[in-house]
């Protein structure tokens, strides 16, 4: 079973493309998966980078979860903020991306 993020990627699961918005899993194959856009559709590796892509887009949900302010400051303390947070769900358990 093809994996991302140590998570079985299945037939009809909803990811989410920053580009694209969220898509259903319509294919899975030894090395990569396939996702409808609407009407388009777009291979993705295991790491949710896209064929012919360098970078990752795709993510079980969308990533973005606090709109970084435009102080320098303030957006550190906002790292530091959402990095205790992710410390501490990461303690008990759960798996989280690691937070820089």
């Amino acid at each position: 079973m093809i994996q991302m993020d140590g998570f079985d990627v299945m037939l009809n699961d909803r990811v989410f493309d920053m580009a694209r918005g969220y898509g259903t899993v319509v294919e899975v194959r030894n090395d990569s998966f396939v996702v409808r856009f609407g009407n388009r559709l777009a291979a993705f590796s295991p790491a949710g980078v896209a064929a012919r892509r360098s970078e990752r887009t795709l993510y079980w949900h969308d990533p973005r979860v606090v709109v970084p302010a435009k102080n320098a400051n303030d957006w550190d303390r906002q790292r530091q903020a959402i990095k205790v947070f992710t410390d501490y769900v990461a303690s008990i358990g759960c798996n989280t991306a690691q937070v820089t």
